[in-house]
């Protein structure tokens, strides 16, 4: 004997979800005895949220004295906060004399779509 349990997709990042499957015996099938009487089914989480920064190339001025950069997230949105780590490294620009090079927290909040940095 074998079934089909229909599972949700329920488009949410909210890790792997487990579910109990018993057998009763219904009472005119005597005699018969239950070896096992439950298992366990785990529901994967298959959404998993996406990050990266909206454009490849960020310009700023020397005049401003800064530079906005947003990183977005993609696919589904979390149900956690999702915090990263920005490292700042020159290339042609060098670090301390054309940029604060200070790594950078940024967080963006369970459920948004973007934060900047």
């Amino acid at each position: 004997l074998s079934f089909d349990v229909d599972i949700i997709d329920n488009m949410m990042q909210d890790g792997d979800k487990m579910f109990t499957i018993t057998i009763r015996l219904i009472p005119t099938c005597l005699p018969v005895n239950i070896m096992d009487d439950s298992t366990t089914v785990t529901i994967v989480d298959d959404e998993v949220a996406r990050i990266q920064f909206n454009s490849t190339h960020f310009n700023g001025s020397e005049l401003s004295g800064e530079v906005l950069v947003i990183i977005v997230v993609l696919g589904t949105t979390s149900t956690n906060d999702i915090t990263a780590t920005i490292d700042l490294v020159g290339t042609s620009a060098k670090a301390s004399s054309d940029f604060i090079s200070t790594p950078l927290t940024a967080t963006i909040p369970a459920g948004a779509t973007k934060t900047t940095v």
